[in-house]
């Protein structure tokens, strides 16, 4: 996945970032200075920055955007110290799979080998959305859930028995990714 380390990316309450914890008086005290850590900003009159541990437990109280490291302008909340947006604590969340949402932004169970299978299962969905599970950058029991259009472009290869799938979706903070492999079988 592309890192958005040192982007300015604009944030808004309800949503849950991994990134680089600023070097506030706060975050030295709380010896979370400079680590990646997920961070929820709080859905309040004045949000605040409330950072998660391995379980989705807060760790300490929420603190002042600042002292993570987020700042405010006239378009909303941003920061630069962000590597991944769409993070959530999903322990069962298998990655390399697609996972089907609702509308109301649930994820359903199972996740989906195939692209063009969980594609097909969001577009059953009135309002459902398709996001593709990722591990590699994040903590423990943290995954990252990159939306992925339900138009993008699919190609495909052969190899031997085997079909693969390569999609291309601008939109997505990847553009280019694996879609599944399907083995097809023998004539």
């Amino acid at each position: 996945m592309v890192s958005l380390l040192h982007r300015k990316t604009y944030v808004k309450p309800g949503d849950t970032v991994l990134m680089r914890i600023g070097y506030s008086e706060v975050a030295v005290h709380m010896r979370v200075a400079d680590k990646l850590m997920p961070v929820r900003i709080t859905e309040s009159d004045y949000p605040m920055a409330q950072i998660l541990g391995d379980y989705e437990n807060k760790f300490g109280g929420a603190i002042t955007l600042g002292e993570a490291g987020f700042y405010t302008d006239s378009q909303g909340i941003y920061s630069d110290s962000i590597v991944l947006m769409h993070v959530r604590w999903a322990p069962t969340a298998t990655p390399g799979r697609f996972y089907v949402y609702d509308a109301d932004g649930i994820r359903l169970l199972s996740g989906f080998r195939l692209y063009e299978e969980a594609r097909d299962r969001a577009r059953e969905l009135e309002g459902g959305s398709l996001r593709l599970c990722d591990t590699r950058t994040t903590p423990p029991f943290w995954a990252h859930f990159m939306p992925v259009s339900l138009d993008a472009e699919v190609t495909y290869t052969r190899d031997g028995n085997a079909q693969d799938a390569h999609i291309h979706d601008p939109a997505a903070s990847t553009p280019y990714f694996f879609g599944g492999r399907r083995h097809l079988q023998e004539s």
